[in-house]
């Protein structure tokens, strides 16, 4: 008599959806790929997409940067102009329009959550306990693993993070909710400092692009979830021109823009 997971949310290319039907209540999300292959716009897209599919509330922690790159990035989405760009032409009056138009002028659609400077842990935890009981917010995509190395003891990183990891995964099970955390990978495809985020989590996506080709390729290399399913699931093309990540489906500039 169980019921399956409950979906909180969809994912913006369309490989993964098919492999794995959405974004679940309950489920611990690990997606890891090399340092600046593209995890934080991934991130960002899923935001956009689900701003305009669903009424689900959501919650950004993007441990590596501000609130107002943030608010450029799901602004970016929104006019499909690159407002992350410096020398786009856009006042912030028009970034801040477009941000209210994605959001449908409520506060509650998105928290956008910038992180302490102290190395507790608890806080962090204790932040994401209060936005999901007291805000109602139903997913929340964690920026990045690697910048969750608490501490000052003796302890080396891998015990500081499976520590860490530990508490996320009893907050998830605890809440009901569901956590995307983000992580760096070793060249072997390892999760940097530690393995134990790949065994507790639900569902583990790899991604990798090869400089300077714009193809990010997935990889389902663990789906916990009843109906999913691991291997290959397709890729995403990054739009040198609208700095926005997308399904293959329309044709790629020419010129060569780095990943954000």
């Amino acid at each position: 008599k169980q019921k399956q997971a409950e979906v909180v949310a969809d994912y913006a290319f369309e490989g993964l959806q098919k492999a794995l039907n959405g974004y679940h209540r309950g489920e611990l999300i690990l997606v890891k790929s090399k340092q600046g292959i593209g995890k934080t716009e991934f991130a960002r897209a899923s935001v956009a997409y689900n701003l305009k599919s669903r009424k689900t509330k959501m919650a950004t922690i993007f441990l590596e940067e501000d609130q107002g790159t943030t608010v450029k990035g799901v602004a970016t989405y929104e006019m499909q102009l690159p407002a992350m760009r410096e020398d786009s032409g856009l006042s912030d009056d028009e970034i801040m329009e477009a941000y209210e138009k994605a959001v449908q002028g409520s506060d509650d659609r998105l928290y956008i959550h910038t992180h302490f400077s102290s190395d507790n842990e608890d806080e962090i935890v204790d932040n994401i306990r209060f936005l999901v009981t007291v805000a109602g917010v139903d997913i929340i995509f964690l920026d990045n693993l690697t910048v969750l190395n608490f501490g000052k003891d003796d302890a080396d990183e891998r015990l500081r993070i499976d520590r860490v990891v530990r508490k996320l995964r009893s907050l998830v099970n605890e809440l009901k909710f569901c956590l995307v955390l983000f992580g760096h990978t070793n060249d072997d495809g390892t999760t940097r400092g530690s393995r134990f985020p790949d065994i507790v989590a639900n569902t583990v996506i790899s991604m990798v692009r090869e400089k300077p080709q714009v193809e990010l390729y997935f990889t389902v290399e663990k789906a916990r979830l009843q109906g999913s399913t691991e291997g290959p699931a397709s890729f995403a093309v990054y739009d040198r021109e609208k700095y926005v990540l997308r399904n293959p489906d329309q044709p790629q500039d020419e010129e060569d823009t780095p990943f954000l």
